[in-house]
């Protein structure tokens, strides 16, 4: 079975060889890796019939429909920002708290931190610029002292102009001895390769999985010209065919299989007859992550 906006739907069974699109009529983009002209919007279910049975994303949307493919080409992935304009993000700080870094060198670490190390994996390049507010076409990330939900250390939302936006709340932050700098680089990444927080994967068992890059690894950090940046996983963590260890499955290579919760990691899931879960790597993630108030996060507006 296969689920859209909270729905069952019929499995399609494609020709051995063949691969069938359920497409999700949605705001992204879609691109075929073959010389024909690009899928364009649709979000997309996938499944191959090829030998080794892989399946691959899942990703959330309105209307549905089956696009047939041919044998030839490979399966269609999301385009995000690496397919159209490279975006550019202002980044504005509005908080009086120290940030525990400077402004200046944690938008050049996290700049080089995108060009040299995430950049190559996801191919979701961004610009990012110092404002004083959010700039009319860009997206956005700002700085707070204090969350408008309580607890959260950072979150990525819409706009009302529906542009990207994240958010780096400083107090709770470091009240819970965490970086500022790890959070920002936390929430860059997730806005980049979803931006409009509407991606899933189908994971084993009939789960499928927010499609959300360093939930899974958010309390691993290495630093970057002085500066802390945040681990991240590699697309393959979302490819349930992929066998243990047979691939790097994040920077660090802390993850040795697919849809692997480490210990201060959490993931947010869904499953096809039941409403949507939260797992975790430990006991005491679960306590950490219980004493926020989560109303307006993206666990609870997804």
């Amino acid at each position: 079975m296969l689920v859209a906006c909270g729905r069952a739907l019929p499995w399609f069974a494609p020709p051995f060889g063949s691969t069938w699109v359920i497409g999700i009529f949605a705001r992204l983009t879609y691109r075929a890796h073959s010389p024909v002209a690009p899928l364009t919007a649709y979000t997309a279910w996938t499944h191959s019939a090829s030998a080794t049975g892989s399946v691959r994303s899942a990703h959330v949307g309105y209307h549905a429909a089956v696009l047939p493919i041919a044998a030839s080409m490979k399966l269609a992935r999301p385009a995000a920002a690496g397919d159209g304009p490279v975006p550019t993000i202002a980044c504005f700080n509005r908080a009086q708290t120290s940030l525990g870094v400077d402004f200046d060198p944690l938008i050049a670490a996290l700049q080089k931190f995108l060009d040299r190390h995430f950049v190559p994996v996801w191919g979701t390049p961004a610009k990012l610029v110092k404002a004083t507010k959010p700039r009319h076409g860009d997206w956005t990330m700002v700085f707070l002292d204090r969350p408008d939900a309580p607890g959260a250390e950072g979150y990525h939302d819409i706009t009302h102009h529906g542009l990207p936006l994240g958010k780096v709340f400083i107090q709770p932050t470091l009240d819970n001895d965490d970086k500022v700098s790890t959070t920002a680089c936390h929430e860059l990444c997730e806005t980049l390769v979803d931006p409009g927080i509407n991606m899933w994967a189908i994971g084993t068992r009939g789960l499928v999985w927010a499609y959300e890059v360093c939930d899974a690894v958010e309390e691993e950090e290495f630093v970057l010209d002085g500066v802390y940046m945040s681990d991240f996983v590699f697309p393959a963590y979302f490819e349930a065919f992929r066998k243990p260890r047979s691939t790097q499955f994040d920077y660090l290579k802390r993850v040795t299989r697919p849809f692997q919760l480490l210990t201060g990691g959490y993931g947010e899931i869904r499953h096809t007859r039941r409403d949507k879960t939260v797992n975790f790597g430990s006991k005491s993630k679960a306590r950490r992550f219980s004493r926020e108030d989560r109303r307006y996060h993206r666990t609870e507006y997804r």
